[in-house]
């Protein structure tokens, strides 16, 4: 099964092994001879011979349809994993469907961005939802902490200039979060989107978590995860009015209430681009925010908008100064950047109030088929998404951050959706793990202890295999499908045959009378 999530493309491929699946066919008929060879050699005696009278069919009644190939390939997946794929298989839970797109995202080579988008925008977002009441709240970084290179800036290694992520650092958290909502805002039509994944979180919050949004704290460069994610849906957006005031100061024109009655009118302008669902979600927010606190401009769109603007501003003016920037256009953005951060309400301010209830109304796109009964369908529906967000270079970086952490994260995601990843065993070995989220390290895919891979079988440990629990009838109806004479060679691997010196009589005629009801 582990194998079957690093070698097959696609979950259609995994449920259809048919031939031209020549990957996922023979890695499903492997799997369905191991369990035969579970079944008919490792079932207890007693039981496989009640069991084996139970299967048998009624007299008179018609002997039943033959199934296809392809269907009873896939039938051990629900034998031995009960708790994590249906009957059939292909009929998964939304939580374990999600589970598998992530564990796919982070084992498959490539990697498989559309994996990615799937495990991020089906089933009602249950990831995003998980991810950030995990750490929507958190403050990422140390006060005064400014490391020397950016983890979205690439290892630069053997003179390498592409921009991959480097090894976390403290504000990994944050980039996750961003990731997370470019990918939602970007990848989903649905102007309730990013109101249905932050809403849980703000709901939580408590009083203090909102000073983000008071105007007093507007210059402050520490802000939680999910004030910070929201606002860097903007940047795109912003990033031509930073062009239009560096192109300003090129040719000299460096009047700072001059520049800030534009900027606050191109606010405006980019607010026809920005989707409705950003502000949907600032309408969410404004209704949490307790009354004693004051957003900038009395409003919280604003405070967004102007402190996203801030924040840019100041990132690049210390790279500018390095480039060469003369001290009075360095000047020039300090105090264009102070300037923003106690901007005053104005008209073209006061109008981006009523955007939230405008976007309400606003028509948007026809929503993606990515949960639909089709799973190849389901796939180029998130292909398609995935190629529009790598087109442009922000949403490369966030589904890079989002691949990492999937990658490193994998069986935690399973926890927290609630999801069997593991067969079960007796109560008499009891052993649960709690999995906690990490940040990942330099290489794209996380290094498993090897020692994983010689004790354990199927996720459950050597010493814990006598306890492993398995629904013999089940299994026994599907060794049916096994030839009869695979059938006659297993039985006869029992210990009932190669150790028949310690066998009593009883069980060998049991056994011999099994191995008739089998061939019946």
């Amino acid at each position: 099964a582990e194998l079957m999530f690093s070698a097959i493309e696609t979950m259609h491929q995994v449920f259809n092994p048919v031939l031209s699946n020549r990957i996922s066919r023979s890695i499903h008929a492997k799997c369905q001879i191991l369990v035969w060879n579970l079944v008919l050699v490792g079932c207890p005696l007693k039981t496989l011979h009640r069991v084996s009278n139970l299967i048998q069919p009624k007299k008179g009644s018609l002997e039943p349809l033959a199934k296809p190939r392809e269907e009873t390939l896939t039938q051990w997946l629900h034998i031995i994993h009960p708790g994590l794929f249906g009957n059939p298989p292909e009929k998964l839970e939304p939580p374990n469907s999600v589970y598998l797109h992530a564990k796919m995202a982070g084992n498959l080579p490539g990697p498989a961005w559309a994996h990615v988008v799937k495990a991020c925008l089906s089933s009602d977002f249950l990831l995003p939802i998980a991810i950030m009441n995990q750490f929507g709240a958190h403050i990422p970084g140390i006060k005064g902490e400014n490391p020397k290179n950016l983890m979205t800036d690439g290892c630069g290694n053997l003179l390498c200039s592409q921009t991959c992520l480097n090894s976390a650092d403290l504000n990994w958290p944050q980039t996750v979060g961003s990731g997370l909502l470019y990918v939602i805002m970007h990848g989903c039509p649905d102007r309730d989107c990013l109101k249905k994944v932050l809403e849980p979180v703000l709901r939580k919050l408590d009083v203090s978590s909102f000073d983000v949004l008071d105007k007093k704290m507007a210059w402050n460069d520490r802000k939680p995860v999910w004030f910070q994610s929201v606002a860097d849906l903007l940047e795109l957006f912003f990033v031509p009015i930073l062009e239009e005031i560096l192109e300003d100061i090129e040719v000299g024109h460096m009047n700072v209430n001059e520049t800030m009655r534009k900027i606050s009118c191109q606010f405006m302008e980019v607010s026809a681009m920005i989707p409705p669902s950003f502000f949907q979600v600032c309408e969410v927010i404004e209704g949490c925010v307790p009354d004693h606190i004051s957003p900038l401009c009395d409003s919280v769109v604003a405070h967004i908008m102007i402190s996203q603007m801030y924040n840019m501003i100041t990132k690049i003016t210390e790279p500018l100064v390095k480039g060469g920037y003369t001290r009075e256009k360095r000047d020039f953005l300090v105090a264009l950047g102070e300037g923003i951060i106690n901007m005053s309400s104005n008209t073209d301010i006061q109008r981006l109030e009523g955007l939230t209830d405008a976007s309400a109304n606003a028509k948007t796109d026809q929503f993606h088929m990515i949960d639909s009964p089709e799973a190849e369908l389901n796939h180029s529906v998130a292909e398609m998404i995935a190629y529009e967000l790598l087109a442009d270079p922000q949403g490369g970086v966030a589904l890079k951050s989002v691949h990492r952490f999937l990658a490193y994260n994998t069986e935690w995601i399973g926890q927290v959706l609630g999801v069997q990843m593991q067969p079960e065993t007796d109560e008499d070995y009891p052993e649960k793990t709690n999995f906690r989220i990490a940040p990942w390290g330099y290489l794209v895919y996380r290094n498993k202890p090897s020692l994983d891979l010689i004790s354990n079988i199927g996720g459950v440990k050597f010493e814990k295999t006598l306890g492993y629990q398995l629904d013999w009838e089940k299994a026994l109806r599907h060794a049916q499908e096994a030839p009869e004479p695979l059938t006659s060679m297993l039985i006869n691997r029992r210990a009932e045959v190669t150790e028949s010196a310690e066998t009593e009589e009883s069980e060998k005629k049991l056994l011999t009378e099994i191995l008739q009801l089998l061939k019946k």
